[in-house]
């Protein structure tokens, strides 16, 4: 058993194993003979290795200008101001660009945390149009921001990783600090819309104790609105990443383990 110590969660390795399908645990099984070499550390040639599914270079493109343009509809000045503090920072940027929403669940690839946050603009923008009371320009910045704290949660190496500080702080309140920082620079946006903005990225999860009602830790209706579009896009996504996932699948259903039922695939 040499070989099991000698690798980590993340590395690259050779493995030559016959697969076979394990009732028991309702997947595929690899057999592996470590005495021949059939399982070991790659270290050689390793660079460049795209391993992390990606989106593709013109769908980020086309998700980045639909960035640029809520950002741009965004009407009060110091709240464009904090958007343009964080998007016109091109490292900033950049690593928002490639940067994903999670480890496995939702927009689980490069170019996820992008795509989710679009989409969770878009949602949002909807719900201002319907209901007028919500305070669009600031239901939009939470929207953008809400997620900017998976910078520092996540880390992208041979594999998505959850960085230290990920796991002992957490995304929403690690995003507050990166808002916190800029927020000093801008001028002209009021203590009440500050606490807005905190309720909204702090709470987009709402609460997380057991048989609580998931909405039960958000304060205001731009809170609300950013709530239940986060969650519909990321269940939503999440559904559409097990279709992709199911590629070229001969049955028009596939079992999704993570649902723990069927899906249709055509």
């Amino acid at each position: 058993m040499r070989a099991w110590g000698s690798f980590q969660v993340g590395s690259v390795v050779y493995v030559q194993a016959m697969a076979a399908f394990d009732r028991y645990e309702d997947g595929l099984m690899l057999v592996v003979n470590e005495g021949k070499d059939e399982l070991r550390p790659v270290e050689e040639g390793t660079e460049g290795l795209q391993l992390v599914a990606s989106l593709d270079t013109d769908r980020i493109k086309a998700l980045t200008e639909e960035l640029y343009e809520l950002i741009a509809s965004v009407r009060d000045v110091p709240l464009k101001m904090l958007l343009q503090a964080f998007f016109s920072d091109r490292t900033m940027l950049d690593a928002f660009k490639y940067s994903p929403s999670a480890i496995r669940h939702h927009h689980a690839y490069v170019g996820g945390n992008l795509e989710h946050t679009v989409g969770v603009a878009r949602v949002v923008d909807l719900l201002a149009a319907r209901y007028p009371r919500i305070d669009r320009d600031l239901a939009i910045t939470g929207a953008l921001l809400h997620d900017i704290g998976k910078l520092k949660e996540y880390r992208v190496a041979a594999s998505v990783e959850m960085t230290s500080e990920g796991q002992f702080i957490g995304h929403s309140q690690l995003g507050w600090e990166m808002i916190r920082e800029r927020l000093d620079r801008v001028p002209g946006l009021t203590e009440e819309r500050r606490l807005k903005l905190w309720d909204m990225v702090v709470h987009h999860h709402g609460s997380y104790e057991r048989d609580s009602d998931m909405a039960s830790n958000i304060h205001t209706l731009e809170s609300c609105a950013l709530h239940y579009a986060d969650d519909t896009d990321a269940k939503v996504g999440a559904f559409a990443q097990l279709l992709r996932q199911a590629g070229e699948a001969k049955d028009e259903w596939v079992f999704a383990k993570d649902l723990g039922f069927s899906i249709y695939t055509r």
